[in-house]
Formats: structure tokens, C-alpha cells, sequence
């Protein structure tokens, strides 16, 4: 019993919780008093929709509807800024290969190889550069998104040109593999001649892609009633990134931290903070941090008196951002850590009013579904913040100033019960089951992103040029997919989706067709620039980074048709290998020997002898030394290697995309 009710926190003077005080002035789902949620009409104005109606859009192209919808967010003045600033970075880097290469013959010897393969390498990639222009940077991105729908190790496995169903044309015919790479080698986002080696900005690389994107964002969109502030990961692995975070529990353990506060219902990134460490100017930096994050950038003063219901996990839950919300008039609900401090340490109106639970005492509160609830009112407000303990699986502590109701309300959720082996209903606060329907925004976006795939291999030096393909998968892919589907309509979607040629699925035939609109695009643009320069030529040469001088077709078939990689059976002793684990970790050897892969599948696991594999005609399966240059499997023979080859690698139909 003194578990099930133990006193409130009653000092020092000045704490308001009570269990007792009536509900007046306590609120279920607030109001909302914005009238359109969705695409706004600066959005429609800038991309040239204002006029049509919505049965005009939902009619329209999906390609053409996804390119006006792309550079709404990376706008002709953006993409021209970058290659500005690529091609002013790629002279400068001219110039200081040229003076490190002017060095004396002692400093020369000196360096190591592998610091004087880097300088060649570079020298050449910098004299060989030729002037980036808008058009090819478009085609670049469609290319780099495009790549990520068929998923290959390496960059140069896009660029092969063999029959089959691995390597689409559209990227092999659009540009060289040399210029890819010279392109992604000196992608820049900022003035290389305006660099302040006294600025404090750790994002000065990235920041002006960073504002412009934030802003149209924020300009293009309405959010909802319910929205979801969580923590994302951008992965690298740059050693030059000082704000980069190590989070062991998570899918992407070494990356960047960004906060994104996301609509609950579409999905849609409206406002997002790349975290750059704490600001250590304050005495309380943390809880300083998170109060100006979530009330002055993230839910900025748009939100106000609109009745928006923001739900946070309990890293961002504290009672002092809720008051301060409340008072903007934006609720907010959150699960919290708190636990209830001793006297001797001191209690403040902050503190949590309620004992901390063990989980050895839930045998004494009633079983799962019990719940005690206290609240409070807010100074300089008619309205309450609400501190509810419910029990699950184990006690949880949650903070709200909405959907305050009566425990003795009939409202459940469904929670698993092993003695009965299914889902049974069980009775929760009414913030919970809110809490359950819309915090998982944040996550949807981590979906998609992941799906989409548009990010960088592993680097160890590019950092914010991970953080534009995050933005470019972010704003680019997901951003437009969204406000694209709400534009069509949900029928039009539904037809799209139900569509025969929509063979590889929704999601990816959507970003295969944007990747394939931008590569049409960027080309349509060289094009007209290869005519304002010499209009009077009736043959229009092709631009110089396409594999060859002739104007190819543009890539608007249907059909498109990848190829495998040729595989080539030789001795283990010509395939390398990397060690993955043990001393030796990081070490390149032979491939060792193996077992015949093919053979294999007809042996049987011999229980006598443990390690060996018995063939049906009882001969054991050996150890053979010739493998495959791509798979590195071992074969006992060429016609086991075919036999492998033809049942894996065998050519499948072409791919179709609308």
C-alpha cells in the first residue's frame, strides 16, 4: 500500500503538484486553428502551378511533375552557386599541386610512396579539369541517384557496358567514368577564396546549401497538428569532422548527428539542426542547448497559438521546454528519465513529484495498466502539466500538457501477454496512445533515406560533402516524393503503385524516374548551350564529358538493360583479399583455400568426422585452390564455375520504367 501511494513531493514551499485538484481548464486535443495543411501557394507560384487546378496536376507527367519539384528545393541559383565554387576550388587546387610540385629533388625523396602517388594523381586529375557548367552537375546528381536503385561495390561496376540486367545504359551513356570521378573529387559547397581560419562555424563548408534548403522547407510546406522532434545519423567516417559522434546503440554507430522535427502524419522534413557539439558559454549547457534547439530553431515562432501538438523522446523532455511551449501555445507530450531526487539534495517545483518504482514493486500496484497521475499549473497560463508513472513491461514516466483526462477514462492499448499468447487491451493514459500513433515520424524519414541509398562509400575525409547527399536524399527524394503524392491525389498514386510497369516497386521507380528526368534534363541543357554557342552548325557535337563525340540518344526508351560483371576462373594465389578479423585485421593476402561452392550443395555434413562433407558417391568434398576473380569462391572444377555462373549470373529481363 505505501508503494501504491506514497506522499507527493511537498518541499520546499512553492512546489504546486497534486493529485487532488480538479481538471478545469485541462484539455483532450487541442484546437487547431490553421485552415490548409500540405503544399502551400508560394510553392505552387515558384514552380508555375498557381494557375491550374488540382484535376490540371493530377494529370499531369510524373516526370515532369518530380523535375518542378526538385529545383524548387535546389534551385538554378543553388546549383549554379556549387559550380561556381567547384570550379574556383578545382584552380586552386591547380595551383598548389602546381608549387608542391615545383619542390626540390631532397623533399621529393623523402616523401613516401604513397604521399607522391596521391600528389601525381591529383596533378593529373587538375590539369585535366574542365570547366563544370550546370547542366553536367544535373546530370551528375541524377547519375549519383540513379546508382543507388541497383546497389554495386564499386563506382566503376555502373560504367560497364555488357548485356544483361546489372548496369543501366542511362548512366554508362550520360558520362564518362574519369569525369565522375574528377566531379565528386571537387564538389564544393562554399567560396574557397573566402575562408576564415578564425570562424567558429564548424558547418562553414556546407552552410549556405544548409540556410537555402532550410528556408524552402520551411516556405513550401504546412505542417499538421502532430509532429515529431527525434534525432537522425549521417554516416561517415571522416577523420576531419570534429563534431562527428560515436552512438553504439544505433543502426549508424559513427556519424553526424542532425535533429529534425518531422510532420506525423506525411512524413514531410520541415525544420532540421545539424548538432555541432554543446555550447559550453552557458552554465547549464545541455538543458540550455535543447531549450534554444527545440523553441527557437526547430519549432520556430510560425507554430504559435496554432494549437500543434509536439511529441519528443525523453533526451528532449524536460518540464521547463514544455512550460515554455505552452505558453507559445504548442503542447507537447514526451516520456521522461527523471527520477525523484532526495530531500538532502534538494527539490524543486522541477523535480519529479512521484517516488521512483523498482521493478520488483510492480507485484504491488495491480499488474500492468496501472497508473498514478499529479499535476500542476503554469505560471503565467490558465493551463496544467501533467506527470503521469505508467506501468508496462517496466514503469514509465511521462510529461504532458494536452490530452489530460480522468484515469478512470476508458482508454486502452494493446500490449502483449505471454501466459495468454496474444495482444490484450490494457488500459493507459491517454498521452500514451497519442504518443504511440505519432512519434515515429523521424524513423519513416530514416526509412526512406535508407531505402533511397543516395549517400557516399566509406570516405575518411569528405564529411560535408556526407551531409549534402544526407540533404540531397532528405530534401531531393524524400521532400518531393511527398509533396509530389499529396499534388497527384490519392488516386493517381494508387493507379501509379498498381501499375504493370512499376515492376521493381513504388519507391524505387519513383527515384529511378526523377534520377532519369535529371539526367534528360542536365543533357536538354548542354544541348542548348552547345547551340547558343555556334547556332549556325546544323550538327551539334556532344559535350565532353559523354563517352563519345558523337550527340547519343537521349536515354528516354522505356526499356533499360544492366550487365554483370565478368567473372574469370583462376588460381586463389591472383585473387587478394583483405583479413577481417584477428592480428592480422587490415592485411592483404591470397584468397586461402575452400571447399567447391558448387559441389557443396550436394554434400551431406558428416556427424563421424566433424568438418567434413561426404559426396553422394562417398568421397569427401576437398579443399581446391582455383576461385572466382569476382564472387572469390572456390570451384574444383570449370564446369562447377560455369555451372555456378549460369544458375547466379545468368542474363534476366530488362528492367522497365514508365
Amino acid at each position: 500500500a505505501n508503494c501504491n501511494r506514497s506522499p507527493l513531493q511537498h518541499e520546499p514551499v512553492g512546489n504546486t503538484w497534486s493529485e487532488d485538484e480538479p481538471l478545469d481548464g485541462c484539455v483532450d486535443l487541442p484546437a487547431f486553428t490553421r485552415n490548409m495543411i500540405g503544399p502551400t501557394a508560394f510553392l505552387l507560384r515558384e514552380i508555375g502551378l498557381h494557375d491550374k487546378t488540382a484535376e490540371e496536376i493530377s494529370a499531369m507527367d510524373p516526370s515532369t511533375l518530380m523535375l518542378l519539384l526538385f529545383f524548387y528545393y535546389f534551385s538554378l541559383d543553388l546549383l549554379q552557386d556549387i559550380v561556381n565554387y567547384t570550379n574556383a576550388y578545382a584552380m586552386k587546387k591547380v595551383i598548389v599541386v602546381e608549387i608542391v610540385g615545383e619542390g626540390g629533388k631532397k623533399r621529393k625523396k623523402k616523401m613516401k610512396a604513397r604521399l607522391q602517388a596521391e600528389l601525381a594523381a591529383a596533378q593529373q586529375n587538375c590539369k585535366n579539369w574542365k570547366k563544370l557548367t550546370v547542366g553536367e552537375l544535373i546530370v551528375f546528381l541524377g547519375i549519383f541517384m540513379a546508382m543507388a536503385v541497383v546497389n554495386f561495390k564499386r563506382v566503376s561496376h555502373y560504367f560497364y557496358r555488357w548485356d544483361g540486367w546489372c548496369s543501366p545504359d542511362v548512366i554508362t551513356d550520360s558520362m564518362k567514368q574519369e569525369r565522375f570521378h574528377q566531379i565528386m573529387a571537387n564538389l564544393t559547397f562554399r567560396d574557397p577564396d573566402a575562408d576564415d581560419p578564425g570562424s567558429r562555424d564548424r558547418l562553414s563548408k556546407i552552410r549556405p546549401v544548409v540556410v537555402r534548403l532550410s528556408e524552402r522547407a520551411k516556405k513550401g510546406y504546412v505542417m499538421g497538428q502532430h509532429g515529431a522532434i527525434d534525432e537522425s545519423m549521417i554516416a561517415t567516417s571522416s577523420r576531419y569532422c570534429p563534431f562527428k559522434q560515436l552512438m553504439r546503440c544505433k543502426p549508424i554507430k559513427n556519424g553526424v548527428k542532425v535533429f529534425c522535427f518531422v510532420d506525423s502524419d506525411s512524413n514531410y522534413l520541415y525544420s532540421f539542426e545539424i548538432y555541432t557539439g554543446k555550447n559550453s558559454s552557458t552554465s547549464d549547457p545541455q538543458v540550455s542547448y535543447i531549450l534554444d534547439l527545440i523553441c527557437n530553431k526547430l519549432v520556430d515562432v510560425s507554430f504559435n497559438d496554432t494549437g500543434t501538438v509536439c511529441y519528443m523522446d525523453a533526451y528532449f523532455t524536460a518540464p521547463k521546454i514544455f512550460e515554455e511551449l505552452k505558453r507559445r501555445g504548442i503542447y507537447a507530450v514526451g516520456p521522461t528519465k527523471s527520477k525523484r531526487p532526495e530531500k538532502k539534495k534538494g527539490r524543486s517545483k522541477w523535480s519529479w513529484p512521484f517516488q521512483t518504482y523498482s521493478k520488483n514493486q510492480s507485484r504491488f500496484v495491480g499488474g500492468k495498466g496501472w497508473m498514478r497521475q499529479a499535476i500542476r499549473s503554469i505560471p503565467g497560463t490558465n493551463a496544467t502539466l501533467q506527470a503521469t508513472v505508467w506501468l508496462d513491461n517496466k514503469f514509465l514516466h511521462v510529461y504532458s500538457t494536452c490530452f489530460i483526462k480522468d484515469p478512470d477514462d476508458d482508454v486502452t492499448v494493446l500490449r502483449w501477454q505471454k501466459a495468454l499468447g496474444k495482444r490484450v487491451h490494457v488500459k493507459a493514459p491517454l498521452s500514451i496512445q497519442w504518443y504511440q500513433k505519432k512519434m515515429g515520424g523521424v524513423d519513416r524519414l530514416d526509412k526512406s533515406n535508407a531505402l533511397a541509398n543516395i549517400r557516399m562509400k566509406r570516405c575518411q575525409k569528405r564529411y560535408h560533402r556526407a551531409i549534402f547527399f544526407w540533404l540531397l536524399s532528405s530534401f531531393g527524394h524524400h521532400n518531393v516524393k511527398v509533396v509530389f503524392e499529396e499534388l497527384l491525389g490519392s488516386e493517381r498514386v494508387a493507379q501509379l503503385k498498381k501499375a504493370k510497369d512499376v515492376q521493381f516497386g513504388y519507391f524505387h521507380w519513383f527515384q529511378w524516374t526523377l534520377a532519369k528526368a535529371l539526367i534528360c534534363k542536365g543533357l536538354q541543357i548542354c544541348r542548348n548551350e552547345s547551340l547558343d554557342a555556334s547556332p549556325n552548325t546544323n550538327a551539334v557535337p556532344a559535350p565532353h564529358f559523354m563517352p563519345t563525340r558523337e550527340m547519343i540518344k537521349r536515354p528516354d526508351s522505356n526499356a533499360f538493360s544492366l550487365n554483370p560483371i565478368p567473372h574469370q576462373y583462376v588460381r586463389c594465389s591472383e585473387i587478394k583479399v583483405e583479413v577481417s578479423t584477428g592480428k592480422n585485421k587490415g592485411q592483404i593476402r591470397d584468397l586461402p583455400k575452400a571447399r567447391c561452392k558448387q559441389c557443396l550443395k550436394q554434400a551431406v555434413h558428416c556427424k563421424e568426422n566433424k568438418g567434413t562433407y561426404k559426396m553422394p558417391d562417398g568421397t569427401t568434398c576437398p579443399r581446391v585452390a582455383k576461385a572466382c576473380t569476382v564472387c572469390k569462391v572456390c570451384f574444383c572444377s570449370k564446369e562447377c564455375f560455369e555451372m555456378w555462373d549460369r544458375e547466379n549470373h545468368a542474363p534476366r529481363p530488362a528492367i522497365i520504367s514508365p
